[in-house]
């Protein structure tokens, strides 16, 4: 479970994140936030293109 907030400037507010009883690596935390950064940003686009 993984939780994100990100500014509209590309900065992250927050992270948040539970391995559920399991082990996650660092490879895998810098994996959840690229995509994350990647869908925070195109909702950030759509948001703009409702708006106009």
């Amino acid at each position: 479970d993984f939780n994100m907030v990100m500014a509209s400037d590309g900065g992250i507010v927050e992270i948040q994140g539970s391995a559920e009883g399991n082990r996650f690596s660092r490879k895998m935390v810098d994996q959840v936030l690229d995509a994350g950064v990647e869908a925070i940003s195109k909702l950030f686009e759509l948001q703009i293109k409702a708006l106009e």
